[in-house]
């Protein structure tokens, strides 16, 4: 899957790349969740997205996840929980 040259930000503003450190999202990823939260106009339901974009509901709630979690990790920067491996006693 090809990234394109545009990221969108988590109030839908597009910025091309570059200019922001968002991560860039793949086309796909930008419609499911355009089409699942609605670009000011409605909001769809898995079920409705899948059968826009012929897929799998599995596969929309799928690209939904990955796309939420690259937003949400550039947003928090990494997370550091201190974790550093299970100790071998």
């Amino acid at each position: 899957m090809e990234l394109i040259s545009e990221t969108l930000d988590v109030h839908g503003s597009r910025h091309r790349q570059g200019e922001s450190t968002m991560p860039a999202l793949t086309a796909k990823e930008m419609a499911v969740l355009r089409l699942r939260f609605g670009d000011a106009q409605r909001v769809s339901t898995p079920q409705e997205v899948a059968a826009e974009l012929r897929m799998s509901v599995l596969s929309v709630c799928r690209i939904e996840r990955h796309a939420l979690r690259k937003l949400r990790q550039s947003a928090l920067g990494p997370l550091d929980c201190g974790f550093d491996g299970w100790d071998e006693a």
